[in-house]
């Protein structure tokens, strides 16, 4: 089963189990959207485009499955390798991407270790600061790279969803519930209460949609 299938598998098991009216829209939606191969559908796709901003540079997913980057290029992170590729995530200085075989790969800066990702099979990756974060197939969590405030440090448990900030990662359960760790100096590690769809680590805040929609941020947010 594709990397993508089987997220979207646990994201709606999840919301047949909690939120029958709204898993029907969901699974609606997404048969709608693989019949017209373009699926996209809270974070699950299939031949769908996407973009990722990193610190000065910006990586992008054609449909076609391949990568082009531009900015900067100092380190190499705006030159992509050859290759289909179902994610691309933009750190600093650096980029990671999910290629079609569920293999992590990173190119650009490397001086923590951020660009070599262990072997494995994966459905999600972010790139951070200096370090990385990704999702296996299994559910459980990968990270290398720079690990100061135990930012690199996964919890256990399984995660469908996962952001990777400077000092700081946050991770999506499949019951809604975020998990946050590393730097907390100003409380960016601190997830509320709550069931969320999605969730993103920044520099020393992060901020998630909750799944009635709204907006919760925490951190510095000035």
């Amino acid at each position: 089963m594709r990397a993508e299938n089987r997220v979207c598998l646990q994201r709606v098991s999840y919301f047949v189990q909690t939120r029958p009216c709204l898993a029907t829209v969901w699974m609606c939606a997404a048969a709608l959207g693989l019949l017209l191969g373009t699926a996209v559908v809270g974070g699950c796709h299939q031949g769908r485009a996407q973009v990722s901003a990193g610190r000065d540079h910006t990586c992008a997913l054609r449909p076609n499955g391949t990568i082009v980057c531009w900015g900067d290029n100092h380190d190499g992170q705006s030159t992509p390798p050859a290759g289909k590729f179902t994610q691309v995530s933009s750190g600093q200085s650096y980029t990671c991407g999910v290629r079609t075989d569920e293999s992590v790969a990173c190119w650009g800066k490397n001086d923590s270790g951020q660009s070599t990702p262990p072997a494995g099979k994966f459905t999600q990756v972010s790139a951070g600061l200096s370090h990385a974060c990704g999702v296996k197939t299994d559910g459980t969590v990968a990270c290398w790279g720079g690990n100061s405030f135990g930012e690199g440090t996964a919890p256990s448990g399984t995660l469908i969803q996962i952001s990777a900030g400077n000092f700081h990662t946050c991770g999506l359960h499949p019951d809604g519930s975020v998990v946050c760790w590393g730097a907390n100096a100003l409380g960016q590690s601190t997830a509320p209460a709550g069931s969320f769809s999605q969730v993103s680590a920044g520099s020393v805040h992060t901020c998630g949609i909750k799944t009635d929609g709204a907006v919760s941020c925490w951190g510095e947010l000035e």
